[in-house]
């Protein structure tokens, strides 16, 4: 319980840090400068100062997605992250509730595929519903419905599979935390580790469609 008070309190924090720096795109680029400078020195340390390219590549990647993301977009910025987090949050809950088989147990024995599925679902309702407000659900489109709910699930998935990749890292090397910067949570990398799929993703998924307008994406659902 008080593991769990801790974690909660951090991930507060980290909340309203981000969301208050999230207007400002210079104290923003600042903050991603600072986050990336902690994810790659922790790499740094459980590498033992190996496979710096490679580390380079895994830290720097989503730190330039996410500044992209927000030079272009406030909204879409704030929703990536309030998204993300929930995936994070009920994939936890969801696991602890509904227990059921593991879903990787030679990775990380707690994660479950009830909460795998809880993380889904979640992520495919919050976005559907800021996408589609105020707009019947018989009036969508089918077609870009069904688009957009695959695009959302994809999300979930794969910001997901981020979190177990550095798990599957981190046990490699033989490290159960990457550091102990963020009391409860552990280092940067395993608070961040969802954003580094999840980041590109979002970005290339803006990128095909061919806008960074948040009401540009609403109409390609809506229309």
């Amino acid at each position: 319980m008080q593991q769990l008070i801790l974690r909660s309190v951090s991930a507060a924090v980290i909340v309203v840090t981000i969301l208050s720096l999230i207007f400002s795109k210079i104290l923003y680029c600042l903050l991603l400068a600072f986050i990336f400078t902690g994810m790659i020195t922790e790499w740094q340390n459980i590498t033992k100062k190996k496979l710096l390219h490679l580390g380079v590549a895994t830290c720097l990647l989503p730190t330039i997605s996410l500044g992209i993301l927000r030079f272009y977009s406030l909204p879409l910025s704030i929703l990536y992250f309030v998204t993300l987090w929930s995936v994070d949050t009920s994939a936890m809950l969801g696991g602890m509730y509904f227990k059921g088989p593991k879903l990787a147990v030679r990775i990380t024995p707690k994660k479950t595929w009830s909460g795998f599925c809880v993380g889904i679902v979640t992520c495919c309702v919050i976005l559907l519903y800021v996408f589609s407000y105020n707009v019947p659900i018989v009036r969508m489109n089918v077609r870009n419905c069904a688009i957009a709910l695959s695009i959302f699930a994809s999300f979930a998935v794969i910001a997901q599979i981020g979190d177990l990749a550095m798990s599957a890292f981190k046990r490699k090397f033989g490290v159960k935390d990457s550091g102990d910067f963020i009391p409860g949570h552990g280092g940067f990398l395993d608070r961040f580790d969802s954003s580094i799929l999840s980041a590109p993703f979002v970005l290339l998924c803006c990128y095909i469609i061919g806008s960074f307008d948040f009401q540009t994406l609403s109409q390609y659902i809506k229309t």
